[in-house]
C-alpha cells in the first residue's frame, strides 16, 4: 500500500475509523489545527462509532489555511471553502 492510499477518493467508500485517525495524525504532524464536525464529530463526543460514514467533515480557521495546507487538502480531495463561500476540490 502506498502512503495515504486509504485517502484516495472512491465513490460510496466508507470513511473508516483508521482512515480518520491517520488523517488526523497527518494534520497533527503538520501543525494543522482542525475541528471535527458532522457524524464523526458526534461519534468522537460519544467515544464510539455509531454508524458508517462516507466522509469526514472538518473545519479550519481561516488564518491556518496557507497555500501549503490547501495543497495538502487538495491532494486528499478535501473540499475547502473559498473566501466567497463556494467550495473547491
Amino acid at each position: 500500500m502506498k502512503p495515504f492510499e486509504s485517502f484516495e477518493q472512491k465513490s460510496h467508500a466508507e470513511m473508516s475509523r483508521n482512515a480518520v485517525i491517520e488523517l488526523m495524525q497527518l494534520f497533527d504532524q503538520n501543525d494543522i489545527e482542525v475541528f471535527v464536525d458532522g457524524g464523526w464529530g458526534v461519534d468522537a463526543l460519544l467515544g464510539k462509532q455509531t454508524r458508517s460514514h462516507e466522509d469526514l467533515d472538518i473545519a479550519l480557521q481561516r488564518k491556518d489555511v496557507p497555500r501549503d495546507v490547501s495543497a495538502l487538502c487538495e491532494r486528499f480531495g478535501i473540499a475547502l471553502p473559498t473566501e466567497y463561500g463556494r467550495f473547491t476540490n
